[in-house]
């Protein structure tokens, strides 16, 4: 395998999933990550792939780059001559680890594919089959060339190249069916259905499993773990996938987290994503994953270098987004708030926005939840960063937030109000240029605030708020264009300062003046 792996598409991407109350303001969300394709974009060595091979033969092979070159490798596979037909396939694959379109359309034009993937069934050269898998494994990444792969008839080929007892030749194939597996749903589910992911994770334990392959075999299994769970079917492919829980997690805590060399780092990075897709479900996705043991590590990681602790934060903000409350307590008893309060002050925008994601969770359960979460001091931590965070932050703070006023107690709040100036943090983000979200989520928590004295005229919240700006940017705020905006600020000035202005507001978004 190569030491450098190209890859793509591995940015978080936003979900959500909502629980309201009778206020529709309580959120516990999900997001996911994305896998894709991987290709090799370096040579590797395969000395001792197979000891009976005398590696002198490749000295004199050409690495092929016109057409007529290229045919004549591919005429070199489709010999009966074992060793022509190992001369065709290193050449072949000393041009793919280009890794380039031009390249790979070469090899295509040769009509070699499909001559080359029965090669891969039928010969009894572990050599010959790890260097054609090499081969069919970077055309695979390239998606021009995926589909072309596939109907070659590879697939059932290399899903039984998988359990051979040659683990070099078993990694390769793994590789190129994680990248089938980036192909779509359809061949998620097949791989599922025949049982691929546990064949992928007993490769974990094989002595040759190095960091880099363990990153690969991680990869491979998250990439079929990223099912998409839209029918009851596919929910229960996804629950599936579980059978590699107790390997990864072992995969897991067996690698030198205090190494940190690119390798290791790498591995525990892919491992921490594929967890992050395995959690990324229902309340029996999440239960598995914390059965499995996750929880203490991930927390751990919490405190480590930010491309590690960014996909930390994200798996527990799925396993706080369950149903069963005692998933959070469980959390809690293995200390993630001390966690949560580490992550919420990183100078990383991005670990701060999954952070708040997973408090606004822990605020949306049971009273103690929210009372543990408050002694450990992320309430004013959190306001802090709704007064100066960047936007994405401010927003995340805001709907974190939101959670706190409509299910924390009013002593809880009147701390809030008091001693870390709440209320004069929200009139101060109450402007008209800010995030529609932010100020929708920000006059809820206000209105939620205000709505705890019977009181509205003379209501003391509201005179909090009023001292600090907050009735001048409501008043500007009942002319924002958009009407999510503007009828809320309109309601609040209504409601609890008397306000003249009087808007018909229609059902358009947006209001013409």
């Amino acid at each position: 395998m190569a030491d450098h792996n190209v890859r793509k598409g591995f940015d978080a991407v936003s979900g959500r999933r909502s629980r309201t109350n009778e206020l529709d303001s309580i959120r516990k969300k999900k997001r996911d990550n994305a896998f894709d394709k991987m290709s090799s974009s370096m040579s590797v060595d395969f000395h001792g792939v197979e000891e009976s091979i005398d590696e002198t033969m490749f000295d004199a092979c050409m690495v092929p780059s016109t057409p007529e070159e290229f045919m004549f490798c591919a005429n070199q596979l489709r010999t009966n001559d074992l060793m022509e037909q190992l001369k065709g396939a290193f050449s072949l694959r000393k041009a793919a680890a280009k890794n380039t379109t031009k390249i790979f359309q070469l090899i295509v034009d040769t009509g070699i594919v499909p001559t080359a993937v029965t090669f891969l069934d039928q010969t009894t050269s572990d050599r010959g089959k790890v260097e054609v898998a090499w081969v069919l494994t970077n055309l695979a990444s390239n998606d021009e060339f995926t589909q072309l792969v596939i109907t070659a008839g590879t697939i059932p080929v290399m899903m039984r190249t998988l359990t051979s007892p040659n683990f070099d030749v078993a990694i390769q194939a793994a590789w190129c069916l994680g990248n089938f597996a980036n192909e779509g749903d359809v061949y998620r589910q097949d791989f599922i259905r025949s049982g691929v992911p546990a064949s992928l994770a007993a490769l974990f334990a094989h002595p040759k499993c190095v960091p880099k392959h363990t990153s690969t075999v991680a990869w491979a299994i998250g990439s079929i773990a990223r099912l998409a769970t839209s029918t009851t079917e596919t929910v229960k492919l996804h629950h599936a996938c579980h059978v590699v829980d107790q390997q990864l997690f072992a995969a897991l805590t067996n690698l030198d987290h205090r190494a940190m060399d690119k390798q290791t780092l790498s591995a525990v990075h892919d491992i921490l994503l594929t967890v992050g897709h395995l959690s990324s479900g229902d309340d029996e996705d999440i239960g598995a994953v914390l059965n499995a043991g996750f929880a203490k590590p991930v927390i751990q990681l919490l405190y480590g270098v930010n491309k590690l602790a960014r996909r930390a934060i994200s798996i527990i903000g799925n396993l706080t987004s369950g149903d069963n409350d005692a998933f959070v307590t469980h959390l809690i008893d293995v200390s993630v708030l001390p966690g949560l309060e580490h992550s919420l002050q990183s100078d990383y925008s991005g670990i701060q926005r999954e952070s708040l994601w997973a408090i606004s969770n822990i605020f949306a359960g049971t009273e103690e939840h929210m009372a543990a979460a408050l002694a450990q001091g992320l309430l004013p931590i959190i306001i802090q960063c709704l007064r100066k965070s960047d936007a994405d932050v401010k927003s995340e703070a805001a709907l974190c937030l939101l959670n706190f006023t409509s299910n924390a107690t009013q002593e809880a709040i009147d701390i809030a109000v008091q001693e870390y100036e709440f209320l004069e943090t929200l009139a101060k983000v109450c402007q008209p240029t800010a995030d529609t979200t932010l100020l929708v989520s920000v006059l809820d928590a206000a209105k939620n605030v205000f709505m705890l004295e019977a009181s509205t005229l003379n209501n003391t919240y509201a005179v909090y708020f009023e001292s600090a700006g907050g009735y001048d940017r409501l008043t500007a705020l009942s002319h924002h264009a958009k009407l999510d905006v503007a009828s809320r600020a309109d309601e609040l000035l209504k409601t609890y300062y008397d306000g003249d202005d009087d808007f018909d507001f229609e059902d358009d978004d947006e209001f013409h003046f």
